[in-house]
């Protein structure tokens, strides 16, 4: 266990020289979170192709990008293949806040303080072309689409919160004998229904968990940190350890009771 030590010592020196508490226990960062809805849970509104914001502003989009006629009655031509995502645009409401969001056939988007923020694919809709959206007082929008309601908000929460819902999303799916991997879901949007997918870059994920980790302990000292990060320590270490090579690392290793074992890479 010598090399072990040694390399968990030298992880966690680095951390605490780097690490930042007040970054990862008090400072708030607003962050994305998507829940979908069915068709019929709320009736949509009627798509807007204009709107006014809180200062006056009118938007108004069409198929070749939003026009914005400011309230000093100048106005812009934005085409949207110069300055947002997507040039059809379908739809333009302004939310409290200040925010300004556009749907598209091609996805949703965000407009807050000079800013774009695009939202299209699974992850973030059931189906890109959005047909109406709605901008809720709490900073939130529903998105309107063939495939179902998407509803999208923007949580404060600290970074030491959004590890800890990483870590839980880690340890159910990603955590294979200490190598930390990407997953397949063996049914499109079935969470429940994974197979590890093991690669030749899993000692990199797995190296970048561990550094993680090591920053974690040193802000916190959280006993599962040093543990966790111990785990994949040795799983790194493994991978010199099976080509009997110094210095010569194996890209991966599987064992013969996973879905990889055998499989032709490339």
């Amino acid at each position: 266990m010598p090399r072990l030590k040694i390399a968990l010592a030298m992880s966690l020196s680095a951390a605490k020289l780097c690490a930042h508490p007040a970054t990862y226990l008090t400072d708030r960062f607003a962050q994305p979170v998507r829940t979908l809805l069915p068709a019929d849970r709320f009736p949509a509104p009627a798509p807007a192709t204009e709107a006014v914001d809180a200062s006056g502003h009118r938007y108004v989009v069409g198929p070749f990008g939003v026009t914005v006629a400011l309230a000093t009655g100048e106005r812009h031509a934005l085409p949207g293949a110069t300055v947002l995502p997507v040039s059809k645009l379908t739809c333009v409401a302004c939310a409290a806040n200040g925010d300004v969001w556009f749907g598209s056939t091609q996805g949703a988007i965000r407009w807050t303080g000079g800013r774009v923020g695009y939202y299209a694919g699974r992850r973030w809709l059931p189906d890109d072309s959005v047909e109406s959206l709605e901008c809720l007082p709490d900073g939130s929008v529903r998105l309107w689409t063939p495939g179902g309601i998407s509803h999208l908000r923007f949580p404060s929460m600290t970074l030491e919160e959004k590890a800890a819902h990483y870590e839980q999303l880690t340890d159910a799916r990603h955590n294979r004998f200490g190598f930390v991997t990407g997953c397949r879901l063996l049914q499109p949007g079935d969470l429940s229904r994974t197979e590890h997918h093991i690669d030749d870059n899993d000692g990199l994920w797995t190296a970048m968990y561990v550094a993680a980790e090591a920053f974690r302990y040193a802000v916190t000292g959280a006993d599962d940190a040093k543990s966790k990060a111990c785990a994949s320590l040795l799983a790194i270490l493994s991978l010199e350890e099976k080509t009997s090579i110094p210095g010569f690392p194996a890209r991966a290793l599987t064992h013969k009771s996973e879905a990889d074992f055998g499989r032709a890479r490339g």
